[in-house]
């Protein structure tokens, strides 16, 4: 049977993306977290599931002995009130969880590492215990096992660098912005907003028409254009939003499992984040607090 140390330290290094951070995190050297993961996968190729990496494991769970073993491993991360796994986006990670919420432990490693480390999956199988998402990433609202809370509304725009030719136009018509610039996106961006980006510019190009949207490479070929928030603008002030409106607003979310959506830990969390995003109402324009 896998121990409490040997699950966490496979299941730390696979999600956060550093076997530096998981030994720090668990207060262990990098030889015991290695010496642990190697024995952990030994145990669970044993059992029948294939492993060959620690990050394959996050998803397999054939026999279902890692979720019984991951469901008591959280109940003591809650009943403790510390080493708490929380996920998060670009912007909401710089922005709302620095510093780092008492009790929580914080990806830093996985920005473009959302094949390995969805969100949803993660909490579905008791790996994390709480997720910040965008809107496109939340759960449906009938989903089995998670719940969300929307914790703000903020303005989305289309963004081009500072030197783009209409960065400093006024009253644009879609077909200059569509004819002048290319739809582009961050690599960690996750695949649902890529979906939305693309059915949005869909509609600003018109019937006839098909958006091709393009990863951003250090150096791109030609004038871009991207969605992003007002958050986007506060971190890149490189960019500028193009005077156009769009009717679709960025949604902030926590996402946690039902199990535990009640929780003093959760409550608290939810309470500190609604904080921190008041606090920065007065530097991001358009900016809401959802009830």
């Amino acid at each position: 049977m896998l121990s409490f140390e040997q699950l966490s330290a496979l299941d730390l290094r696979a999600w956060l993306g550093s076997q530096h951070e998981a030994a720090a995190h668990l207060e262990l050297s990098q030889s015991q977290i290695s010496r642990n993961g190697q024995q952990s996968l030994i145990l669970l190729n044993g059992l029948g599931c294939a492993l060959h990496s620690p990050v394959k494991h996050l998803h397999c769970d054939e026999l279902g002995l890692l979720t019984k073993l991951r469901q008591v491993h959280q109940w003591m991360r809650f009943r403790d009130g510390r080493g708490l796994r929380l996920q998060s986006s670009c912007w909401l990670r710089h922005l709302v969880l620095e510093p780092m919420p008492d009790g929580w432990v914080g990806n830093q490693a996985s920005l473009d590492r959302h094949n390995d480390c969805e969100a949803l999956a993660l909490l579905e199988n008791h790996v994390i215990d709480a997720a910040l998402v965008t809107g496109p990433e939340r759960p449906a609202s009938d989903h089995p096992c998670l719940d969300s809370v929307v914790l703000s509304r903020q303005p989305l725009y289309l963004l081009v660098d500072g030197q783009h030719p209409l960065a400093n136009e006024r009253g644009l018509a879609a077909s200059e912005i569509s004819a002048g610039s290319e739809l582009a996106h961050s690599s960690f961006v996750h695949r649902r907003c890529r979906q939305v980006m693309e059915g949005l510019d869909q509609r600003l190009l018109g019937p006839g028409q098909r958006s091709r949207l393009c990863a951003l490479r250090s150096e791109p070929p030609g004038p871009v254009r991207r969605y992003g928030s007002a958050m986007t603008c506060l971190i890149r002030p490189d960019l500028r939003p193009l005077d156009f409106s769009i009717s679709h607003p960025a949604l902030d979310v926590l996402v946690v499992h039902r199990d535990w959506s009640e929780h003093g830990a959760i409550r608290s969390l939810v309470q500190l984040l609604r904080q921190r995003l008041q606090g920065m109402q007065r530097c991001i324009a358009g900016l809401e607090l959802a009830c």
